[in-house]
């Protein structure tokens, strides 16, 4: 038979400490010292402890430092070369939606920095299990085709987009595909006929080709539409500028907005002479394009996982669900509409 799991009573009676101290110690409270919190848990990893839940949960009731109906900890893990190198939008957004809706199911999200020095994949992983997490949010990676080397047979996890290569997880993401249709569909109405689209390889690779695949929907099922090759976009304005020429798209959609101040240095005025837009509305800079709600998307991973959670589902899935969430158009102030002159 298995040996019995250790407890905080087994860890208070091996260091020579009160059980209260050792809880105290393993929940990184300040009443005890920095030392004893560092030796106590040193030694709850090395000795394989995992705390339970269910009796953190009633412990916290009990005791009242945490609202009745606490629930346990959900990390939030972030795997950029520095801490807080996944401070940006829409990341952030996808964090806050994910802890409103735990904190309303009982649960806190704490953020873990996996690449901190020293941290090896099976450290991460015994931290995490000594402190009683068993379900993951993982950040969007910092760059496509990321391969995650954790063992996570223990863990309920989901993940957004694709820039996690390996595994393959259950993940939710903004509907590319779906909303590149919508967009040029929105345009056709306006009566935009060349539509032109400028893309960056790293995006594709992280919105696994949807938005390039969505362009190209458009030109072949629209039978009005004169095709305009996309463009991939490397920051040199001469090659745009000579790709537009040749082309003369009558509407752009671009991943990134430094395009439309190049169009605009090529003499063309933003939207009298073409509509200008982007996959990814920026309402507060008035440009035009599919508008996400990024908390809702952070609100609809953290309702995934804990459904996970209470199923018991874990590991890496079989068969990885996506939930795609498609966008809202928004004309904002560079979109306008035209007569159809095809």
């Amino acid at each position: 038979m298995p040996d019995p799991a250790i407890t905080q009573r087994d860890i208070a009676l091996a260091m020579g400490l009160s059980q209260s101290a050792v809880s105290h110690a393993l929940t990184g409270s300040r009443k005890v010292s920095e030392a004893t919190r560092a030796a106590v848990r040193e030694y709850a990893l090395a000795h394989g402890y995992r705390a339970d839940p269910m009796m953190g949960a009633l412990a916290a009731y009990r005791t009242g430092k945490r609202k009745p109906g606490f629930q346990g900890t959900v990390a939030w893990l972030t795997n950029f070369r520095t801490e807080p190198g996944w401070r940006l939008p829409p990341f952030t957004d996808y964090y806050e939606g994910a802890k409103a809706f735990l904190e309303t199911q009982g649960y806190a999200l704490d953020t873990f920095w996996m690449r901190e020095p020293g941290l090896s994949p099976k450290r991460v992983e015994q931290i995490l299990k000594s402190r009683g997490i068993e379900s993951l949010l993982l950040c969007p990676q910092e760059k496509s085709g990321t391969v995650l080397d954790l063992d996570l047979a223990d863990f309920s996890v989901v993940t957004f987009g694709f820039s996690l290569l390996s595994p393959a997880l259950h993940n939710v993401t903004a509907n590319g595909f779906a909303s590149m249709r919508g967009l040029c569909e929105e345009l056709r109405n306006r009566g935009h006929r060349a539509i032109g689209f400028i893309y960056s390889r790293e995006s594709e690779l992280r919105s696994l080709g949807s938005w390039i695949g969505g362009i190209h929907a458009a030109q072949v099922l629209d039978p009005d539409h004169r095709a305009v090759p996309p463009f991939c976009f490397d920051g040199n304005p001469a090659a745009l500028g000579k790709w537009f020429r040749k082309h003369r798209p009558d509407a752009v959609i671009s991943i990134d907005p430094a395009p439309r101040e190049i169009i605009q240095r090529m003499g063309l005025a933003i939207p009298k002479d073409l509509s200008f837009c982007l996959t990814v509305a920026d309402p507060a800079a008035g440009i035009g394009g599919m508008r996400f709600d990024h908390r809702r998307i952070g609100e609809i991973a953290a309702r995934k996982l804990i459904g996970l959670h209470r199923a018991r589902e874990r590991g890496i899935p079989e068969s990885p669900e996506i939930t795609a969430i498609t966008g809202i158009f928004d004309a904002g102030k560079t979109i306008r509409k035209r007569r159809n002159n095809a």
